[in-house]
């Protein structure tokens, strides 16, 4: 059995709290020699990077690709519902 600390701080939600609990559990199933793991300042910096990531990607695509190369919608979902109102052309 593994488990993952927070040390609670009221100033976040017990959500927050039970979901960096979960992450300090993930990164004690990655050590087996440790049966536990805190969650610490590091992890928060890891998530708060990735959900930093996960925020800006659209910004990041439209500044790294030039001016009409930046898709706006795809064929498959334009066109006109094939057989029995379906998008897949196997139905």
């Amino acid at each position: 059995m593994r488990v993952g600390v927070y040390q609670y701080d009221e100033k976040v939600s017990p959500s927050l709290a039970c979901d960096r609990a979960k992450l300090a559990c993930d990164q004690a199933k990655k050590q087996p020699e440790h049966s536990w793991c805190l969650y610490t300042s590091a992890m928060q910096e890891k998530e708060e990077l990735k959900q930093y990531l996960i925020d800006h990607l659209d910004e990041a695509i439209e500044k790294a690709l030039p001016a009409g190369l930046l898709p706006t919608s795809h064929p498959d979902f334009d066109r006109p519902p094939l057989r029995g109102g379906s998008l897949d052309p196997l139905d």
